[in-house]
């Protein structure tokens, strides 16, 4: 049991040491964001976005929710969330 715990700990650590990743999580933390806007707040191309998003979201940090044709995201992992703010400042 407590290695699966350290393992998904080591994963975390792992999905958070990406730069990019944690820049979307900054602006992720001050409120949900539209793909095509994360887009411009980091300064690459969506594709590239989405595939971030698609990793945050499969480690249960992010979620997502449909905005008319948009996919916007936001943070569902509170200490996460606490994380990146501490990061921030």
């Amino acid at each position: 049991m407590g290695a699966k715990k350290f393992k998904r700990q080591a994963q975390l650590f792992k999905m958070l040491a990406n730069p990019v990743r944690l820049e979307i999580l900054q602006n992720l933390s001050k409120r949900k964001v539209c793909v095509n806007s994360l887009s411009e707040l980091v300064s690459r191309r969506q594709a590239n976005i989405s595939q971030h998003l698609s990793i945050m979201k499969n480690m249960g940090i992010i979620d997502s929710q449909r905005a008319g044709k948009k996919q916007c995201y936001f943070i569902t992992n509170h200490e996460i969330k606490k994380l990146v703010e501490k990061i921030k400042s």
